[in-house]
């Protein structure tokens, strides 16, 4: 029997989870197209004050996001496997008898 331990860390969901609080958060920012169209607007320099309100609004879901959710810890998978051995015995010819 043989045994083998394999860490590896869990990526994926936190990945994803810290992706969604950002475009959450960015999305969050649009309204401000609504409320003030003469600030926050699609052009010349109401886009890029937009762009930093969706940048600040992001930069703070994520800061959120860490603090509630750190790193993933390691995961340790341990795999067992079983080897089977067969033996087989022919037995030795015999001598023939005159």
């Amino acid at each position: 029997m043989r045994s083998e331990e394999e860490e590896t860390m869990n990526w994926r969901p936190w990945l994803y989870g810290l992706f969604a609080a950002a475009i959450g958060a960015m999305g969050g920012a649009i309204p401000l197209v609504i409320i003030a169209p003469s600030t926050f607007n699609l052009s010349g320099g109401g886009l890029a004050k937009l762009g930093e309100a969706c940048a600040a609004n992001a930069l703070i879901a994520v800061g959120l996001y860490l603090k509630q959710t750190p790193l993933p810890q390691e995961q340790t998978t341990t795999t067992t496997t079983t080897l089977e051995t067969k033996t087989t015995v022919i037995p030795a010819p015999t001598a023939p008898q005159p």
